[in-house]
């Protein structure tokens, strides 16, 4: 899979998962279907990786809240090229605010790919 290939839409983690762009504000696809046929056609390695990227992104999304507003930038900064390399676009990144409700929103996305991953049948 080639992450250079995705159209990066930075509105929401679920821009992490493979497949089509899903705009995370409105829940418009921007591509094509919605984000559970997205999950549904994933291969069980790529499954693994969104999972991954969902319980990183989650977590770094609630560490970030218990920090102050201005501390947050320079946090997500510094991950950025962790975040890469695990596959989360610099773009994505650079473009979140780490706004309280932002974080909220972008645990929650996270915790609702998480539990649409563990409830669909792997692709084969």
């Amino acid at each position: 899979m080639a992450a250079n290939a995705l159209k990066t839409v930075p509105t929401s983690v679920t821009s992490a998962v493979p497949g089509p762009q899903i705009n995370g504000m409105t829940g418009a696809a921007m591509d094509a279907g919605p984000l559970g046929q997205r999950l549904a056609g994933l291969s069980p390695e790529q499954r693994t990786l969104a999972a991954r990227r969902m319980e990183m992104l989650g977590a770094i999304s609630q560490g970030l809240a218990g920090r102050a507003y201005p501390e947050r930038r320079a946090i997500l900064n510094h991950m950025t090229p962790q975040l890469a390399a695990h596959g989360v676009p610099p773009a994505l990144i650079a473009a979140f605010d780490p706004t309280d409700a932002n974080l909220a929103a972008a645990a929650g996305e996270a915790e609702a790919v998480k539990r649409l991953l563990g409830a669909q049948p792997e692709a084969s």
